[in-house]
């Protein structure tokens, strides 16, 4: 069996963001981590002290990822470009991803340094999406509805809540209205 030193955290990190994908996130054991690692249970609290600390050390990593899709969208001034890219890009990640992007959105930040200044990036990425899309610089009301408007789209479209005929155009709809009230210059400051 290996030695924990010659086992690195982005390894095991591998293996959980591997099994999680192929079944459920309830159905990865720190047993089934290191069985397929070859290492006894014990190895892995070497590297994470526990299985919250795994789950949120694999969520900053959905958290960078999803930011590495968002950051190539953005167009400055090009606000239904920008807005539609980084929705694009959001619901790759989501419909690839969905036991990351699921655990990104229930893993709580606080007690993981790593988790709070990756999910804190992620947010300004957000933000800069807005900036870029036409807005103010820290829009927090309309980086909010952003994402509400994305998160919600996807979680319906995960759950097939949309039916046999689909959304019909209705998140670039949103995206249309929500680039449309960023030029708006009568649209009150935070």
């Amino acid at each position: 069996m290996p030695f924990p030193a010659r086992t690195s955290q982005e390894a095991i990190l591998d293996e959980f963001e591997r099994q999680a994908e192929l079944g459920t996130l309830a159905g990865v054991t720190m047993r089934s981590i290191a069985g397929a690692l070859g290492l006894q249970v014990s190895s892995l609290y070497h590297h994470f002290p526990d299985r919250a600390a795994l789950e949120a050390a694999l969520a900053a990593r959905a958290a960078r990822q999803l930011r590495a899709l968002i950051a190539p969208t953005l167009a400055p001034g090009k606000a239904r470009r920008t807005l539609r890219g980084a929705s694009s890009a959001y619901r790759q990640f989501a419909s690839a991803h969905p036991t990351m992007y699921a655990l990104l959105h229930a893993t709580p930040a606080q007690g993981s340094l790593e988790l709070e200044r990756d999910g804190k990036a992620l947010w300004n990425e957000v933000l800069a999406v807005i900036e870029a899309a036409g807005g103010r610089r820290d829009d927090t009301p309309a980086a909010v509805a952003l994402w509400s408007l994305l998160h919600g789209f996807v979680s319906l479209e995960a759950a097939g809540l949309f039916g046999a005929s689909g959304p019909k155009g209705g998140l670039d709809f949103a995206l249309d209205a929500l680039a449309a009230s960023l030029k708006d210059p009568s649209r009150p400051r935070s």
